[in-house]
């Protein structure tokens, strides 16, 4: 059976696409999207973020918040794997799972998740192996600078954490074809974020602002700007009042060639892109 996520990437409709977050942790940074631990209050966010216009519905076991504690490969397991097992059936939309645990991705795959959406860009141990047994999966490789929470004193330059970012997707890219994956089931994330992350507030502008170096792939781009840390700390705002700002990120990273958009607000983003995209429609037949 194919893909449904990479027949509506190979669409020759170019419309934004939003994957809606869903956070299955008691400590994600959003509240919204969080479910507590609570199955059924993850089910709900679910079906509500599809309802919204969500062409993608994303589950993550795992916090990236800096202050969250780490977790066990079981708590995580039994965070993700029930809800999926529950969501293949509701949820018509592809499914992903945010993952770096080689198990959690098996366990998935097996359910029928479209996308491994993995943070630490197959690096941790059996992860690579888990995806390329399944021919038909699709696979977002993120980059995470400290992908084991070692986290390190940023001294690049803006220039320079651009190039290390195509370096990194060049190598990553070659590892992956070498395991027998294809780049025609790759998306890349170059991964938005503070802490492990490894991105200064201006390199995350300069990032912005040149997101179409990284057209050069072939891949589709995913950005996860949604009320990101460095737009609090450019604005001085907290998590809540940073909608409008990743509005126009998202709008921008549009214009820079981004397809696939990671995002808490689905309605309002869904709306602000599609403007931006019907903007640029009548810009290419006028």
């Amino acid at each position: 059976m194919t893909n449904p996520l990479k027949t509506l990437l190979e669409s020759e409709q170019t419309t934004p696409i939003i994957m809606g977050v869903v956070n299955a942790t008691p400590d994600s940074y959003y509240t919204c999207n969080r479910s507590d631990n609570q199955l059924d209050r993850a089910i709900e966010i679910a079906l509500d973020l599809e309802a919204q216009g969500a062409d993608i519905i994303d589950v993550g076991g795992e916090s990236t918040n800096p202050k969250a504690k780490p977790i066990s490969e079981a708590e995580e397991f039994q965070r993700v794997v029930p809800l999926l097992t529950e969501l293949v059936k509701v949820i018509k939309a592809p499914l992903s799972v945010d993952t770096s645990r080689a198990s959690i991705m098996q366990e998935a795959l097996k359910l029928g998740v479209n996308l491994i959406n993995d943070v630490r860009g197959l690096r941790w141990p059996g992860t690579l192996e888990a995806v390329a047994a399944y021919p038909d999966a699709m696979v977002c490789l993120m980059h995470m600078q400290d992908i084991d929470g070692d986290i390190k004193e940023n001294h690049y330059s803006d220039a320079q954490m651009l190039s290390h970012l195509v370096d990194f997707f060049a190598s990553q890219l070659e590892r992956l074809a070498k395991a027998g994956v294809s780049s025609d089931n790759v998306i890349i994330d170059p991964g938005f974020g503070a802490g492990s992350f490894g991105k200064t507030v201006s390199q995350h502008v300069a990032l912005l602002a040149h997101l179409d170096t990284f057209t050069q792939f072939g891949c589709p781009i995913l950005v996860g700007l949604s009320r990101k840390s460095f737009i609090g700390e450019l604005f001085d705002c907290e998590v809540g009042e940073r909608l409008p700002a990743s509005l126009t990120a998202a709008s921008v990273a549009y214009e820079k060639g981004a397809r696939i958009f990671r995002v808490h607000d689905v309605a309002a983003t869904k709306q602000a892109l599609m403007m931006t995209h019907l903007i640029k429609e009548k810009e290419r037949v006028e």
